[in-house]
């Protein structure tokens, strides 16, 4: 059951600073976890295939696969008091799949729900196929959630993949980079249960102590990896 908020504080790091923020943050190149990432985008709207209608609805498709194995996740988000907590976590007991609502802060204050399913061989092997079916991903209850949402998900097509490199929390601190073609991000995170002000201050203060420069205003990662990705994709 989801009774409680989590707060994800997040840094993005542009390409000039990932070999600095790694040593701010004691990542090691050759640690964390390999995956690719895509996302799923409906690309017939009339505004154009790289429109992006279900990130512009705060609706966001992620597939994240490892050598056998995988997950996807379908995500509701958006500014912070968009969400009925109690609500999601009542709809949230029928779930068999993993559900939670957290806060998603970085330059903005958003809240996002969302429901995550793991996949085998037979999912990493849809996604090797050449147009690999966003509807045999999802789960039948994640297919119900996209249903609830209006979500026209049959037509999604997945957009990647993205080269991704995933540190698991050490010292409170989780990172992930992610490449394609020359771009090149680095995801900075901590979690807070409560007083999320005062840990977004600690982290933004760690990255400024160790000469890292914050930059302000830019889209979120997944937003300018999705636009690159819809128009390479033409």
């Amino acid at each position: 059951m989801v009774n409680s908020v989590d707060y994800e504080i997040k840094l993005n790091v542009g390409a000039a600073q990932i070999g600095k923020a790694m040593q701010v943050f004691g990542l090691s190149p050759t640690g964390g976890a390999e995956r690719k990432i895509w996302f799923g985008e409906i690309r017939t709207g009339r505004d154009g295939r790289d429109a992006l209608p279900l990130l512009a609805r705060g609706v966001i498709i992620r597939v994240r696969a490892k050598a056998k194995s995988g997950d996807v996740t379908i995500k509701l988000r958006g500014p912070d008091g968009c969400l009925d907590v109690k609500a999601w976590s009542k709809h949230a007991e029928s779930f068999t799949g993993k559900a939670k609502i957290e806060g998603d802060w970085a330059d903005r204050r958003l809240v996002s729900a969302s429901l995550e399913s793991k996949f085998g061989e037979a999912g990493r092997a849809e996604l090797d196929t050449d147009e690999p079916s966003m509807a045999k991903l999802l789960s039948s209850e994640q297919q119900q959630l996209a249903w609830e949402l209006f979500v026209p998900f049959e037509q999604a097509q997945l957009l990647g993949p993205i080269t991704a490199r995933k540190w698991e929390p050490d010292g409170g601190i989780a990172a992930e980079l992610w490449a394609v073609d020359e771009l090149r991000f680095l995801e900075i995170s901590v979690v807070a249960d409560d007083d999320p002000e005062t840990a977004q201050r600690a982290l933004e203060e760690r990255a400024r102590s160790g000469g890292l420069t914050l930059d302000r205003g830019q889209e979120p990662k997944t937003t300018r990896v999705l636009r690159h990705l819809a128009r390479r994709a033409g």
